[in-house]
């Protein structure tokens, strides 16, 4: 599938998931480093992400990405580094050149790491 979206967008990439630290190894889950580099020439393509009960942080090293819920229809730009999931909606994502890290928990792993709770993260 990845040779197949490099050969249709006319892309460079790079991509490597790597296991955390034994330390923590009970909060964290996988680290991944991903790199597309699209031809600027061409429109930005759209792809869709079904709903996933992964929470992780997302660092966007290079631009932001556009994201829209397919429930509400809302469109926004995600800033350089956000924090996502649980999701129950299908999205679908506008990448710029994107350089992406990404860090995903183990469940309930990015609450334990931090010794914070759910309401005092979002409050």
């Amino acid at each position: 599938m990845l040779c197949l979206l490099k050969i249709i967008l006319n892309t460079s990439q790079f991509q490597q998931i790597y296991q955390p630290h034994p330390a923590l190894k009970g909060f964290v889950n996988n680290i991944m480093i991903h790199q597309i580099e699209f031809d600027s020439g061409k429109p930005k393509f759209n792809f869709s992400v079904p709903p996933l009960p992964e929470q992780s942080l997302f660092f966007y090293v290079r631009d932001s990405i556009d994201a829209q819920n397919t429930a509400t229809n809302q469109k926004e730009t995600h800033s350089s580094s956000i924090i996502v999931g649980p999701n129950t909606n299908r999205r679908i994502m506008t990448p710029g050149r994107n350089h992406l890290i990404k860090v995903g928990f183990q469940p309930g792993g990015l609450y334990r790491l931090f010794r914070n709770t759910y309401e005092r993260t979002f409050m």
